[in-house]
């Protein structure tokens, strides 16, 4: 009776660095590879490594037909995603060759790939009618773990929603019945925000616009870091960012997007441009957030949660930019976003940049008010008591942060159509 000895493998068949960890700590002998062939190396049983990647597997992957990854549509004769799209299911080679990219090629060519899904099943098992998903490792037959739920399953998602319904519906300035203290929320949320943290550069260029009326009559006599700046706080109205008294600088990334935010049309408007001279570092929620990266599935730390973690980013973000619709009074629907805005500002940022709403440009909001020495005989702020023995705060002046260059007289058609009258240069 002849015994076939059992194949072993060897790291150098594997170009993930997991699986190697994985052979060097619970390696059987010393000796050649049967796939790659290297010679007096630490050797793995190839039915241990096989078990071992299915166990892995099946922490971010499930059979279509098992789980919740995927659906089943009769009017569309096909599985569908947590969207409603046709969500095409992948193979085991699939995964492991392109997605995870474990093998190295000379492993590949001698079959290591196979050697690891041979006889996973009893014959017993499938003789009594058991399906074998191990059996065929090209039939697409797999979909991504709970990809129908998505970021509902995460924690931070749930996390989220709570906080919107608190400060939107519930309490706002103190904490009742336990609920209302953000501190832990936005304490965890932190590490979110700092993946989306990019320097803005000295001499970075954006705009401000205003629509022109009897004080913004003659642009020679345009007092333009009184008039082009950021509104006193009397004057400030609810935005996305801040609340009605606190007055920060806004600014776009380009005329068109600050005619769409400031809804001018038909009209003419004066644009001041603003170059900063600092650098400032500002949360991005424009930038790509893909970022993310939720390990492998062959590391002990993987976690499949944060596998959905990007596309709650999106989301995330996706929200922050989302317009009221209507005309009535819903500032408080901007409230969790303006006290994500405070939470920034309180741990040392300068401002937010945004993508607009309205138009394909973005837009910045800085934590920064008007300046007090630029409005002589009217300060901004109104309390203004020189008997009143403490200094009070206010927010640093924009003026710190950023120079005005040019301010300009523009005639707008639309929104999209606009002729400059006059450009006035700022020394």
């Amino acid at each position: 009776m002849i015994v076939l000895q059992p194949k072993h493998c060897c790291t150098n068949c594997f170009s993930n660095l997991h699986l190697q960890n994985h052979i060097m700590q619970n390696y059987d002998q010393i000796g050649v590879c049967d796939y790659c062939k290297s010679e007096n190396v630490k050797l793995y049983p190839v039915s241990q490594m096989g078990e071992h990647i299915r166990e892995c597997l099946m922490k971010a992957y499930e059979y279509i037909d098992d789980g919740t990854g995927a659906m089943w549509d009769d009017e569309e004769d096909g599985y569908i995603d947590y969207k409603g799209n046709s969500s095409e299911p992948i193979s085991i080679r699939e995964i492991l060759c392109d997605d995870e990219a474990i093998f190295t090629d000379i492993a590949m060519k001698n079959g290591l790939l196979e050697s690891l899904f041979e006889d996973v099943n009893s014959y017993e098992n499938v003789k009594d009618g058991e399906y074998d998903i191990w059996g065929e490792i090209d039939e697409p037959q797999f979909v991504i773990r709970d990809d129908l739920y998505g970021e509902e399953i995460l924690p931070v998602y749930q996390d989220w929603l709570m906080f919107k319904h608190i400060a939107k519906h519930y309490n706002r300035f103190f904490a009742i019945d336990g609920y209302g203290d953000y501190s832990d929320f936005l304490e965890r949320f932190k590490s979110i925000l700092w993946g989306f943290a990019d320097d803005l550069p000295v001499g970075t260029k954006l705009c401000r616009a205003r629509k022109q009326d009897n004080t913004l009559n003659d642009l020679s006599n345009i007092q333009p870091y009184k008039d082009m700046g950021p509104a006193p706080p009397k004057f400030a109205q609810t935005n996305r960012m801040s609340p009605a008294g606190i007055s920060y600088l806004y600014l776009a990334t380009d005329k068109d997007t600050t005619f769409s935010e400031c809804r001018l049309s038909d009209c003419t408007a004066i644009v001041a441009e603003f170059e900063s001279t600092q650098e400032l570092q500002v949360i991005d929620f424009t930038k790509d957030n893909d970022y993310y990266d939720c390990g492998s599935i062959f590391s002990e730390d993987y976690c499949h949660e944060e596998r959905f973690m990007t596309r709650f980013l999106k989301s995330f973000v996706k929200e922050l930019s989302q317009p009221i619709s209507d005309n009535q009074d819903r500032s408080y629907e901007y409230v969790a976003t303006q006290i994500i805005s405070e939470y920034i500002r309180s741990i040392g940022l300068d401002g937010i940049c945004y993508q607009s709403s309205v138009a394909n440009g973005k837009n910045y909001a800085f934590f920064y008010g008007p300046d007090p020495k630029e409005v002589p005989g009217l300060y901004p702020y109104p309390f203004n008591d020189p008997h009143y023995p403490y200094e009070l705060p206010i927010l640093d002046p924009y003026t710190e942060f950023f120079k005005i260059t040019q301010v300009e007289e523009v005639r707008l058609e639309n929104i999209t159509k606009a002729t400059t009258v006059h450009t006035r240069m700022i020394k």
